[in-house]
């Protein structure tokens, strides 16, 4: 079996619709923002993908005064990516009063590892 791997172009990424429905709740990023690898078989069928993509963080959180609220700054920059919508970031916190303010505002807490890689 030959396999042929490539960089996708932007205009075949209407292929990967298909492909990533196995995902559950996965969007395919704007080929602006990310670039994928592919891996055809000899029919140009894919059989793998990997996706490296821009990806929002929501953080630092810095507070000097207990009367501000987390969540009017959340709604601030929720307004300011309406526009884009549906629009995913993540925030990284080992600090329980964070990841308390964060899952009352909706956020959802993820299963997996945190990997940082660098090229």
């Amino acid at each position: 079996m030959s396999l042929n791997y490539r960089v996708l172009p932007a205009d075949e990424w209407p292929r990967l619709v298909s492909y990533m429905t196995r995902m559950e709740n996965y969007t395919v990023p704007s080929p602006e923002t990310a670039v994928v690898a592919v891996c055809e078989d000899e029919t140009g069928s894919i059989c793998g993908v990997l996706v490296q993509q821009l990806c929002w963080h929501r953080e630092p959180l810095v507070l000097n005064n207990p009367n501000v609220h987390f969540n009017r700054l959340s709604s601030l920059l929720d307004t300011q990516f309406a526009p884009y919508s549906p629009t995913i970031y993540y925030a990284f916190t080992d600090n329980p009063r964070v990841l308390k303010m964060a899952t009352l505002e909706g956020m959802q807490v993820m299963n997996g590892q945190l990997l940082r890689g660098e090229c």
